[in-house]
């Protein structure tokens, strides 16, 4: 299975209508080292899973000045989800500190699949 597929099942079982919907709408992604997968001033449009690499989350500070927020590796998202959620210019940006796999999904994708797990959910409540 998938990996990011994977973590969503183990979290809550996903049905075979909502794996393969993922599956339809993930597709993979590198990037070489000292590539950014999105930048500041831009909006945020994909949401990321790094399956294999870091990424380093940057900003500028009151100077100007770059500066290294965190790291993103392995197993984890890389989004800005302000930008994202609000289509709104990020103030962070990343960068690839090595080779990066990675699986990306648009905002689209991304909010159709969780209507479609919240309907799921809701109908099968009692």
């Amino acid at each position: 299975m998938d990996p990011l597929i994977q973590l969503f099942h183990s979290v809550d079982p996903l049905s075979v209508e909502n794996i393969e919907f993922m599956a339809q709408h993930l597709e993979f992604k590198r990037f070489l080292k000292g590539e950014y997968f999105f930048e500041k001033v831009k909006v945020c449009k994909t949401l990321g899973f790094v399956v294999k690499g870091v990424f380093r989350v940057m900003y500028d500070n009151e100077s100007g000045e770059e500066r290294t927020k965190y790291f993103i590796n392995e197993g984890h998202f890389a989004v800005d989800l302000e930008s994202f959620n609000d289509s709104t210019p990020s103030q962070e940006y990343l960068q690839a500190l090595e080779d990066i796999r990675f699986q990306i999904d648009s905002p689209e994708a991304y909010r159709k699949g969780f209507d479609r797990k919240t309907q799921y959910q809701k109908r099968n409540v009692k």
